[in-house]
C-alpha cells in the first residue's frame, strides 16, 4: 500500500490497489467503535464474514495522533463489496461505514462535557434527543421507501 495516510484527513479512505478500506480517527475510542460498526455493516449489507472474506484491524500513530482502521478485502465477494463501495453502488451502507466524514462521537461528547462545565445542563441532553430524532426520521423515510416498493 503506497498510500500515505499522515496527508489524508479523518474520515473514509479507499485504497484501491489494495483492495483496502481504511477510516482515519482522531482518537483511540472512536477507532474501535468504528471497528465495530464496520463488521456490522459489512456482515448485514454484503454477507461477508470475519476473517474469511476480509481482515480488519487498527494501527495507531500516538505521535502525530491517529488511529487508522483498516479493512483488506481477501475473498471474490469481499472484493465485489469494496467494488460497489467504490463506486457508490451501496450509499447506504456507506453512509453508515462513516463516508459522510461525520464528527467523531468521541468529540460530540467531549464538547457536550464541555458544555456541560459551563452549566448549561440541557445542551448535550438536547443533542442527544435531535440525534435520536435524525436517526428515527431517516428509519421512517427508509420504512417509507420500502412500502412504497410493495405497493
Amino acid at each position: 500500500m503506497n498510500l500515505d495516510i499522515s496527508k489524508q484527513r479523518q474520515g473514509l479512505i479507499y485504497d484501491a490497489d489494495g483492495v483496502t478500506l481504511l477510516g482515519k480517527y482522531e482518537d483511540e475510542l472512536s477507532a474501535y467503535r468504528a471497528k465495530k460498526q464496520w463488521a456490522e455493516v459489512l456482515g448485514s449489507y454484503f454477507l461477508l464474514e470475519d476473517e474469511r472474506d476480509y481482515d480488519m484491524w487498527v494501527t495507531s500513530n500516538l505521535e502525530e495522533g491517529q488511529f487508522v482502521v483498516s479493512c483488506c478485502f481477501v475473498s471474490a465477494c469481499g472484493r465485489y463489496a469494496f467494488w460497489r463501495l467504490i463506486n457508490h453502488q451501496a450509499p447506504e451502507a456507506e453512509e453508515r461505514l462513516g463516508g459522510a466524514n461525520s464528527e467523531s462521537v468521541a468529540k460530540k461528547y467531549l464538547t457536550s462535557m464541555q458544555a456541560e462545565d459551563e452549566e448549561d445542563h440541557s445542551t448535550w441532553v438536547f443533542n442527544a434527543l435531535d440525534k435520536q430524532i435524525d436517526e428515527t426520521e431517516y428509519t421512517s423515510g427508509l420504512i417509507d421507501r420500502i412500502m412504497k416498493l410493495f405497493q
